[in-house]
């Protein structure tokens, strides 16, 4: 079975900053940096879910962007579906709320986190593209 999952790549309203989070002791994948995000639910949008997550996870109301290519990862214990949506924070009071500790990050500061092995493939597009991409285009 394959666990639907998106993530919320949520930008910091000035748009040069990426918000991450670190995952708490008593979840899957401890201390790892990753995006906020969870379990799509049954009848909910990727984009629903990301704008829920987002104000559950890390308290923030965000503008969905646009969604980016989906990521399939098998960890030993299970497969996600990773479903990147692009989002614009409407404010920079990000909390941790489901995390340890949330942070706003440099693009290229991302390639020094530990973020899950599915993550990867996000990361190092972020890494490569994103400073150029066409939707950051009026935020840069």
């Amino acid at each position: 079975m394959t666990i639907d999952i998106a993530l919320c790549i949520i930008l910091h309203p000035e748009g040069r900053q990426i918000l991450v989070a670190r995952r708490p002791d008593n979840v899957h994948l401890p201390g790892f940096w990753e995006f906020p995000g969870g379990k799509v639910e049954p009848g909910e949008t990727i984009v629903d879910c990301c704008i829920r997550e987002a104000r559950e996870e890390v308290a923030l109301e965000v503008t969905v962007l646009r969604e980016l290519p989906s990521v399939v990862h098998a960890y030993p214990d299970r497969t996600v579906r990773l479903h990147p949506v692009l989002c614009q924070a409407t404010s920079t009071d990000a909390r941790p709320l489901a995390s340890s500790e949330v942070r706003w990050v440099e693009f290229g500061e991302l390639a020094g986190l530990r973020f899950p092995e599915g993550n990867r493939e996000i990361v190092e597009g972020l890494v490569k593209k994103m400073p150029a991409h066409p939707a950051l285009e009026n935020l840069l």
